[in-house]
């Protein structure tokens, strides 16, 4: 979900843009090359400051 909002707000090819913003998550935080291709733009993810670990579950909440 965040690869694809990050490629439609900062996509290099102006007809992929769709403008808008990035989502926010709060506790979330990521790093992400703007360069990258889509798909292999973010580096790293942290939660609650801690980098994710991915063989671990989480909880998502929205309103």
């Amino acid at each position: 979900m965040m690869e694809e909002n990050l490629e439609r707000t900062f996509s290099t090819d102006p007809y992929k843009q769709m403008g808008g913003y990035v989502k926010r998550c709060m506790g979330l935080n990521l790093y992400f090359k703007i360069e990258n291709p889509g798909g292999i733009s973010i580096q790293e993810i942290f939660i609650q400051g801690k980098r994710l670990k991915s063989k671990e579950k989480y909880k998502a909440v929205f309103f």
